[in-house]
């Protein structure tokens, strides 16, 4: 035991070397004003800290592990030329994946196809992504990686064979998948693996909503990095605000070794079950969206009429946010003209949901890439409107609604909005366990909405880590 604690002791002060080395030559050294997004590391530690629910029990061993292997992830992916290069040629293979699933798309709906329609764009891309999982999933592929990853992480941060299975299958697949990888094993997890387990659903996206959000125009190896980036952080921050208290030896001693994997009868088999199955999630997809924009628009109907009443203008939901996230958005590390925009889509993703703010972020990166192509045309005349919420471009008669955001705080926000952290979630994850885990009701209903809260800041974090370094 004494043997084991000095090897504990020599890991965290190799951390903790390797921590401020790379920060001192790689931030301070080269743009010290990203050291502004250590404060919205330690504001969201400290806060789960002082609401944890039992402080004296923290385990540090998850916590600091975990983030020190995020850092790492965003080190080797945003600095290391191999790494980065990796993701962006991963990047690059889901970009031709959407690109083929247009095909899909223009014999389907034929003429009606355009470029702009959501519709358009989510049944082929979820028809042929969830189809070539499939395929994957019966060859062992999917199987084998998970395994691989669910024991690095478990290596790594100490959590649970369960937990880290979870988390790391929650980057590929979507949360109710991902539960029934480790459904054997529910009956077994504590009131700490639990909330754990939920965090974990609710802090990465899935490979086939991934593609959805690259055909708003989103970066694809930015969005890979951030789901792969939030798996520790999830870990981390949950067993910040739910820590251990049993004293349970590890009940799962081999939880990897037991993933069920699916066997269809054939390849093909796989792959159109794949792409049948994939109609419900569309579907449920379609329905929430449509319902979730709508209700927007009612409510900020409302706000304006209340606003007008009392001689606001523009007083919406968007405006609200836009100064409640101002504080959390500057701690993100984006630059402070883009403070109010960046804070709008983080109420989004909030209150909403992030398909609807990740659509919005994709409006902004097309206006910059306008604005771009403007001044790369040497055209100097483009103005801001006088309440800076529109920009002008005159000689092209052209008017950019709501702006856009630097190419930095536009990957920033990228990062930050990656999970599935809503309201929405919530009600099917909820659903999920209480048909799995009927017993656990209690726990499910005491911990659910704090499991939505620490998925959010776990990829507030995620953003912090990497604005450290863009």
């Amino acid at each position: 035991m004494t043997e084991r604690k000095i090897w504990k002791g020599f890991i965290y002060l190799a951390c903790v070397i390797i921590t401020c080395v790379t920060l001192v030559t790689e931030v301070v050294l080269v743009q010290p004003k990203s050291l502004i997004s250590v404060t919205g590391i330690v504001a969201i530690l400290t806060i789960f800290f002082l609401t944890s629910t039992h402080p004296h029990k923290i385990s540090w061993q998850p916590v600091l592990l975990g983030l020190f292997l995020q850092y790492v992830f965003a080190l080797a992916i945003l600095r290391l030329q191999g790494i980065r290069e990796m993701f962006v040629w991963c990047g690059d293979v889901v970009k031709l994946m959407v690109q083929f699933s247009k095909a899909g798309g223009k014999f389907l709906f034929g003429s009606l196809y355009t470029n702009e329609g959501f519709v358009f764009h989510l049944i082929p891309l979820i028809a042929f992504v969830i189809a070539i999982l499939s395929i994957l999933e019966h060859l062992g592929v999917l199987h084998s990686l998970l395994r691989i990853l669910g024991r690095f992480l478990a290596f790594c941060t100490g959590a649970s064979p369960a937990e880290s299975l979870n988390a790391s299958a929650n980057i590929f697949m979507g949360p109710i998948d991902s539960l029934m990888v480790i459904r054997p094993y529910l009956k077994h997890v504590t009131e700490s693996e639990l909330h754990c387990l939920m965090a974990n659903a609710m802090s990465t996206v899935t490979g086939s909503i991934i593609g959805l959000y690259i055909s708003f125009g989103i970066s694809a190896d930015h969005l890979l990095a951030a789901s792969v980036m939030s798996a520790p952080a999830a870990l981390a921050v949950a067993k910040l605000a739910v820590p251990e208290r049993s004293n349970k030896t590890d009940v799962i001693k081999r939880t990897e070794a037991m993933i069920p994997v699916k066997r269809y009868r054939s390849v093909m088999d796989a792959f159109s079950s794949g792409a049948v199955s994939s109609f419900t999630l569309a579907g449920s997809i379609l329905a929430n969206v449509t319902a979730v924009v709508s209700f927007m628009d009612m409510i900020n109907a409302t706000l304006r009429w209340l606003g007008e009443l009392v001689n606001i203008q523009n007083f919406t939901l968007q405006w609200i946010c836009s100064y409640l996230f101002y504080p959390l958005a500057l701690s993100l590390g984006v630059d402070p003209s883009d403070g109010h925009r960046v804070a709008e889509l983080l109420g989004i993703k909030v209150f909403i949901n992030e398909l609807v703010a990740y659509a919005k972020l994709g409006d902004f990166r097309k206006n910059r890439l306008k604005f771009e192509d403007y001044i790369n045309h040497n055209y100097t005349d483009w103005y801001w409107s006088d309440t800076f919420e529109n920009v002008h471009l005159p000689t092209w008669n052209i008017t950019l609604t709501e702006g856009f955001l630097s190419a930095r705080s536009e990957v920033i926000t990228t990062y930050a909005l990656c999970g599935f952290a809503n309201f929405i979630s919530v009600g099917v994850i909820m659903g999920c366990y209480l048909v799995l885990v009927p017993h656990r009701k209690t726990v499910v209903f005491k911990y659910v909405f704090r499991s939505m809260v620490v998925g959010h800041c776990a990829s507030f974090l995620t953003a912090c880590i990497a604005g450290l370094f863009l």
